[in-house]
């Protein structure tokens, strides 16, 4: 008598358990659960392009161990159709239904490049003889990924908002769908300079980019959105060239330090000298309970200067405020600040200082406190003006910091604690890290547009609108080498990775070059709104 044979059927799952991703414009990437495919001794990918349902499917074979698998030398913007076969032990198959992805595809159009490297009618701005190498370089490899580019040498600050201007019409084109600017020269304090010595905004250069994207903005379904790519590689102008500029009758570089508990002292720099002959410095210090005014003589041989108030009392509130006097009987607008002398206390920061550098920045340091037995992990920095209750805070590891983005003539009050490590009392109690006692500090952003004396900050806004991409990098000093610019690193790191990295993933890989190896520059800056990874090159 024949015996039965029980007959397992092959079986088909829903495309839902098998998870497709894009990785690249060639690549995708593939995830299943192994709880599917139970007792199975083999598997196998099949893919195809979705152009035609006749179409034969490739197949690749996974070894059965793996959960996720990656299909490379795809074409780039193509759909494809993936589905993934085990085969069991015992002969029959488990198929999931087919999955569709689409590759990434590689965006190009117009590059603008505005590179000042030479012909600068300041002085103090030498040529830029290194830079001209990176341009052309970063413009043989912009024009390998497909993009029409064009640039401006030598112009002025109008000429470089005009630039811009003119070519921001290139983004109604139907065929373009990327717009790069590269901006290189002369930089301080988010002002990229002309050949005239005409500060320019960066957010005022970039703005026509940003009114063109308002108009597409509301018709574009998210991913169909225009980009925007911005790379800024600059050389940070130094103070002689800003003093050049500078028609404030206002001390320069002001600090108020709260050095002991009983000192408060105050540094500062003359202002620019006009046809105003300088008598003197007037110093102020005052609060409820006493009032003093210092007079400093002015010295035709020095541009720096100090004051010292001492014998005053410990953990009090203070109200400073400088300001130079004329012999015409003018006297410039003071800076001011409000500072608390303080009481030393267990590893609380030392000699905290702070600096009024622009009427939207305020730069703040401080000195270690003694040594102890544990270790220093770090610093947090709060600020607030005094119109709100709640601080916002930063983390450094570093004594200093810089506040961007303040508001113009307003009190902001500071304080900083420092992080250290949690002390050992036994195996079986948790070591948490402590924190200090906080040291404070008060003092006022500059009223006036006065130019920043100390900050060579780089690009800080976040743009509004989607689909842009900012990097910049400030070199403080001039390179004669294009080995060592930022551009030319970007461009080396594009060369490698633009197939297999998206262009943010890509800066990061510079950033970190950059930080790790080039002692000449500031630690690039990055701001984005892309909505979705964008890959450079040729479909």
């Amino acid at each position: 008598m024949k015996e039965n044979v029980k007959t397992i059927e092959d079986k088909i799952i829903p495309s839902d358990r098998l998870k497709v991703y894009a990785l690249s414009p060639s690549e995708i990437d593939v995830y299943w659960d192994p709880a599917d495919y139970t007792d199975l001794k083999a598997y196998t990918l099949h893919y195809r392009k979705q152009t035609d349902e006749n179409t034969v499917f490739h197949a690749v074979h996974p070894d059965a161990s793996l959960t996720s698998f990656v299909i490379e030398d795809l074409k780039p913007g193509t759909t494809y159709d993936v589905k993934l076969e085990g085969l069991a032990n015992e002969g029959y198959r488990i198929t999931t239904e087919c999955s569709q992805i689409t590759t990434f595809r590689p965006v190009n159009g117009f590059a603008l490049i505005i590179a000042n490297h030479s012909n600068f009618q300041l002085s103090h701005l030498t040529n830029l003889d290194g830079i001209q190498t990176d341009i052309f370089s970063f413009k043989e490899q912009l024009e390998g990924f497909g993009f029409e580019v064009l640039i401006e040498e030598n112009i002025t600050g109008l000429e470089i908002i005009q630039a811009v201007e003119k070519y921001s019409s290139r983004l109604e084109q139907q065929e373009i769908d990327c717009f790069v600017c590269v901006v290189t020269g002369y930089m301080y304090n988010g002002n990229i300079y002309g050949t005239d010595g005409v500060p320019v905004l960066l957010n005022k250069v970039f703005e026509p980019l940003r009114v063109a994207d308002k108009k597409e903005q509301d018709k574009c379904e998210i991913g169909e959105g225009k980009v925007k790519l911005v790379f800024v590689d600059a050389f940070k102008v130094r103070e002689q060239v800003i003093e050049e500029l500078d028609d404030s009758l206002q001390p320069r570089a002001v600090q108020f330090r709260s050095t002991s508990k009983t000192v408060l002292e105050a540094s500062w720099k003359r202002p620019k000298l006009t046809k105003r002959k300088l008598k003197d410095f007037k110093l102020l210090l005052h609060n409820t309970f006493t009032s003093q005014i210092k007079h400093v003589p002015f010295n035709q041989q020095n541009d720096s200067y100090s004051c010292k108030f001492d014998k005053l009392n410990s953990n009090t509130e203070y109200n400073l405020e400088i300001s130079a006097d004329f012999e015409d009987g003018y006297s410039g607008k003071p800076v001011k600040a409000t500072l608390t002398t303080f009481q030393p206390q267990f590893m609380q920061p030392r000699k905290l200082s702070v600096e009024a550098v622009s009427s939207s920045q305020i730069y703040v340091y401080w000195i270690p406190p003694k040594p102890e037995s544990r270790s220093v992990l770090g610093y947090k920095v709060s600020i607030r003006d005094q119109t709100h209750e709640e601080y916002s805070q930063k983390m450094t590891t570093y004594t200093c910091i810089v506040f961007n983005d303040l508001k113009e003539g307003t009190e902001y009050n500071i304080s900083v604690t420092t992080i250290v490590e949690g002390k050992v009392i036994d195996i079986e109690t948790e070591v948490r890290d402590e924190e200090s006692m906080p040291v404070y500090i008060d003092i006022t952003t500059l009223a006036d547009r006065t130019p920043s004396m100390m900050s060579g900050s780089t690009v800080q806004y976040l743009l509004e609108e989607p689909d842009f991409f900012i990097a910049s990098a400030t070199a403080t000093t001039a390179y004669k080498s294009s080995a060592s610019s930022f551009l030319n690193t970007l461009r080396r790191h594009l060369e490698e990775k633009y197939a297999k990295k998206d262009i943010q993933s890509i800066v990061e890989d510079v950033k970190k070059e950059i930080i790790c190896s080039l002692d000449n520059y500031e630690i690039p800056q990055s701001v984005t709104t892309l909505r979705y990874p964008v890959f450079l090159g040729k479909v």
